[in-house]
C-alpha cells in the first residue's frame, strides 16, 4: 500500500515537514515516513520560531457517539476510519 514519505531540505524545514506529517497522519489515519540523514540532523541554521496560536490545530477528531459507532466505517472524503 502507498505510504506518504516527506523529506526536509534544510534544518529549518524540518519543523514544518513534521507538522505536515502529523496533519496527514491524523487526517488519513496512515503512517507517514519523514526521511532525514546525518548531515541534516547535525546541521543548524537560524529560523524564526512560529507563534503557537498561528499553528494549525492537530487534535484528532475522536468519535464519541457510542450508539452509532462502527469501527470499520470509513469517511467518504478521506477514506480513513474514525478515531475511537
Amino acid at each position: 500500500a502507498p505510504v506518504p514519505v516527506l523529506a526536509p531540505n534544510t534544518p529549518g524545514d524540518c519543523f514544518f515537514i513534521v507538522l505536515e506529517a502529523f496533519r496527514i497522519a491524523l487526517k488519513y489515519m496512515t503512517p507517514v515516513i519523514v526521511l532525514s540523514d546525518g548531515g541534516l540532523a547535525n546541521a543548524s541554521e537560524p529560523w524564526k520560531i512560529p507563534v503557537l496560536d498561528q499553528l494549525p490545530d492537530l487534535s484528532p477528531d475522536f468519535h464519541t457517539d457510542q450508539e452509532n459507532f462502527s469501527p470499520y466505517q470509513r469517511n467518504q472524503q478521506t477514506l480513513a476510519r474514525n478515531w475511537a
